[in-house]
């Protein structure tokens, strides 16, 4: 699951899908579609999110990454956004394939990985990185960064940093 939820979001938004960008339960619901299977227009356009959903989901993200420090709810983006949290969760399935805050999550968790790989390990900790990305609970974190990256954040940091 780990593997499908971070391609989804790594997905781009609001593109018209190929069938390796569908969902894995329709490809595995209708099994005799392969890639070289060549849709029309209008089957295409029945999974491709609509422009509301895709700017609101572009309105989020951009919440988010204001705020990134700070904890943030649905309540607070439905708010800010003038929606409701059906709307926001909806847009958000739609869109990228998961709810809004299990993004943010993922958003964040990237952001990490990221730093970690940069980082210094006699120059910062793993608890300095992840709190500055809004992960307060070690133990949890620690949990979901293997379960994301088959590896702990401290086994990431002590690697030689990647030059980018």
């Amino acid at each position: 699951m780990k593997t499908c939820l971070y391609q989804a979001v790594e997905s781009s938004h609001c593109s018209i899908p190929t069938l390796s960008d569908l969902p894995i339960n329709f490809q595995t619901t209708v099994p005799c579609l392969s890639d070289s299977t060549t849709f029309s227009r209008r089957a295409i356009q029945s999974f491709q999110p609509s422009f509301d959903h895709c700017q609101l989901v572009q309105q989020a993200e951009q919440l988010m990454l204001e705020h990134v420090n700070h904890t943030i709810t649905v309540d607070m983006l439905c708010a800010a956004l003038y929606v409701s949290r059906r709307t926001l969760h909806n847009a958000f399935r739609e869109v990228v394939g998961v709810g809004p805050m299990t993004y943010l999550k993922i958003q964040r968790m990237k952001q990490v990985h990221h730093q970690l790989e940069q980082a210094d390990p006699l120059a910062t900790t793993v608890f300095d990185i992840a709190y500055q990305w809004g992960f307060y609970h070690m133990g949890h974190f620690s949990r979901d960064y293997k379960q994301m990256y088959d590896e702990s954040p401290s086994d990431t940091l002590k690697r030689e940093p990647k030059n980018q």
